[in-house]
């Protein structure tokens, strides 16, 4: 009879390392008791894991002591077989760009359906639900299992600078704009802009932008330019630089934005 651990090695041998129960059940014809003994008896071994309800993943030997797949090889596997949109996000996302300085401790990612963050032995991967993610600029980068979605520079500064709280608060966003200057194109940003049909997070960037000190002092004039022009024509409304701070301040008129916190990049 086919053992859980010969049928788990032919299919690693063909580059399939996630299963449902029912797949092992039908893989290895017997009942689905006698699969969750076999599981049962690997996942203490650390040789198998289960990184959400219904869905296993074999750990190889070199991620064993992390105890399951690294979240940037899971992420796609277990997106396409949960049937989720997604994109890694925030910090997590920065770090695909040189903005690695702010790193988190866990692995951030949207998804257009509510879904459990996961602990799967030493990973950490928490969820963020949009509705609608479908208009959100990606780049697909190539990872061991396949292709990871993140989301483009430009849609990153966007993202950590709508979602604060993700980004550990406006001074941690400074300090990744900083570092994400030099992967930013204007034209994407202005055409993510319109897409958005949100000025908040534009009068925020340009105003942070104004406050950081960057190596790429030049193109920061230029992207601080290009917001400036864009809310040119556009009706904006005094707005507070942090939404968790009273909204109480002294008033920048440039940006119409409440001064009701202290810009202080870490670089």
């Amino acid at each position: 009879m086919l053992t859980l651990t010969k049928y788990l090695k032919e299919n690693q041998g063909r580059g399939k390392v996630i299963f449902s129960l029912e797949e092992l059940v039908e893989g290895l014809g017997v009942t689905r008791n006698a699969v969750k003994k076999s599981i049962s008896r690997l996942k203490k071994k650390g040789e198998f894991v289960s990184p959400y309800r219904g869905i296993y993943v074999i750990v190889s030997p070199e991620n064993k002591r992390l105890g399951c797949l690294p979240a940037r090889e899971l992420i796609p596997l277990l997106m396409e077989r949960l049937n989720v949109n997604y994109y890694v996000a925030f910090l997590s996302a920065g770090g695909y760009y040189g903005a690695a300085h702010q790193k988190p401790m866990v692995f951030q990612v949207v998804v257009d359906k509510p879904m459990k963050n996961i602990h799967c032995g030493h990973v950490r991967i928490w969820f963020t639900y949009k509705k609608d993610i479908s208009n959100v600029p990606i780049q697909k980068k190539v990872v061991p299992t396949g292709y990871l979605n993140v989301s483009t520079p430009e849609a990153t500064a966007m993202d950590i600078i709508k979602f604060p709280n993700h980004s550990v608060g406006i001074n941690n966003i400074a300090t990744v704009l900083s570092e994400l200057l030099e992967e930013i194109e204007i034209p994407k940003l202005i055409e993510l802009a319109d897409i958005s049909g949100e000025k908040a997070w534009i009068q925020r960037m340009g105003y942070i932008l104004e406050r950081i000190d960057s190596m790429e002092e030049e193109h920061r004039k230029n992207i601080i330019f290009a917001l400036e022009k864009y809310l040119l024509d556009k009706q904006i409304h005094y707005i507070p630089l942090s939404s968790v701070n009273p909204r109480l301040g002294s008033r920048d008129k440039k940006w119409k934005i409440i001064e009701n916190t202290i810009v202080d990049s870490d670089l």
